[in-house]
């Protein structure tokens, strides 16, 4: 039976002004990013990307979020400042963590804005895909709000 840990940290983030702030800052981010990208490719690059500058657009777009995310949880992982051993089980679900913090408001954000951005290109616009853009951003939405699945290493839970 595992029991509540006294080591738990209360909420941080939770509906804070500094998480809406990331989350809009994100959001706006990738928007003007792609809607930049694709003016551009459709103006002076039509003949390359066989006029898909959307596709291009948000396949860029897509990896900069991507990229960034692998990057800040890698680099968080590897870090020695983390200490994995001694963390008991229910405070690697449940006590906060910054980084996965910020990595839970990109994933939101990025769900967000590609849900919407499906829906302008076809091979994204399917039930399929919009489901999962749905379901995705409403789990990083619950685990930001409600502070769970914090630390990426539930694999080495016992």
């Amino acid at each position: 039976m595992i029991h509540p840990s006294p080591n738990i940290d209360k909420p941080h983030y939770n509906d804070s002004q500094e998480t809406i702030n990331k989350t809009f800052s994100w959001l706006s981010g990738l928007t003007v990013l792609f809607l930049s990208l694709r003016g551009f490719f459709d103006c002076y690059l039509d003949h390359v990307f066989a006029q898909r500058g959307d596709l291009a657009a948000f396949q860029i777009t897509s990896g900069v979020a991507l990229f960034y995310v692998a990057i800040l949880g890698g680099r968080t992982y590897y870090s020695t400042s983390l200490d994995h051993n001694n963390v008991d089980e229910l405070s690697k679900l449940f006590k906060f963590h910054p980084v996965a913090h910020d990595i839970l408001v990109v994933g939101f954000a990025f769900q967000f804005w590609d849900f919407f951005v499906s829906l302008l290109i076809e091979e994204h616009n399917t039930p399929i895909m919009l489901a999962h853009h749905m379901l995705a951003g409403t789990v990083c939405w619950l685990a930001v709000k409600y502070q769970f699945l914090q630390v990426s290493e539930r694999a080495e839970m016992k």
